[in-house]
């Protein structure tokens, strides 16, 4: 091969490389996440940037990144029992918040190796959920709220263009609120599910959770491939706390 042959291929691989160098780093998240469990806090700083809306924006790489384990569910009825074998008994997920006074930006991203995004009989899609308390960790518990303290529940199902926007007060009691002020962006890339929930700081109407400077949460993950629906999913046994920064 002459000289100028062989500095052609160079420069060929050379582009090739730093192509798939840099379409490696904006994949990859910025630095390690921090590890949480129950009773833990993570904070929504402030942000302006336009981009926080969309869960694949570079703009994410700059908020902290916390991570869970997620165990299985307890199982509240009988059937949810017999479809429990051969499940994983955990599953991580990764939180960021940020606000820019006037709206949250809760971004929740999770491996998942299939996309699921199709509900049947016998086919059954990714989801996520977020639990509010709204009064309070103290008040309520984890597993769908009480009859005399509810829950707020914003959950997003693949498939579906829209979240819900939702209240409940026990197994089986959830009810569809104020749908137009919660929004959702979801993708799904190289193996990942990352989803944007965004509402406004300010909201009105009954269960509505609060959101001035802190509120305390649960979260719950279902798996398509593994047949998970309704009760048979993912979860934190207990609240978490969320703090917002002036």
């Amino acid at each position: 091969m002459n000289t100028a042959l062989k500095l052609l291929v160079l420069a060929f691989l050379s582009i090739l490389t730093a192509g798939s160098l840099s379409g490696c780093e904006r994949s990859l998240p910025l630095g390690p996440a921090t590890n949480i469990g129950l009773g833990d806090r993570i904070t929504a700083t402030k942000s302006e940037d336009q981009d926080l809306g969309d869960p694949a924006s570079d703009a994410w790489r700059a908020v902290e990144r916390y991570e869970i384990e997620l165990v299985l569910a307890p199982a509240v009825h009988p059937s949810i029992a017999l479809r429990r074998d051969g499940q994983n008994e955990s599953h991580a997920l990764e939180i960021q918040a940020v606000h820019n006074s006037e709206d949250l930006f809760l971004r929740l991203r999770w491996p998942d190796s299939t996309q699921n995004a199709a509900t049947s009989r016998s086919e059954f899609a990714d989801a996520v959920a977020v639990q509010f308390a709204l009064k309070g960790g103290s008040s309520t518990t984890f597993m769908m709220g009480t009859p005399d303290q509810p829950v707020n529940i914003w959950y997003w199902k693949a498939g579906s263009g829209k979240p819900q926007n939702l209240a409940a007060g026990g197994f089986g009691s959830t009810t569809a609120i104020n749908q137009s002020e919660l929004s959702v962006t979801a993708s799904y890339s190289e193996g990942f599910w990352q989803t944007v929930f965004r509402r406004p700081l300010a909201s009105s109407g009954e269960h509505q959770v609060p959101l001035n400077d802190s509120a305390t949460f649960a979260l719950a993950l279902w798996q398509g491939d593994a047949r998970q629906r309704d009760g048979l999913k993912y979860v934190t046994m207990g609240w978490l706390e969320l703090a917002l920064t002036p």
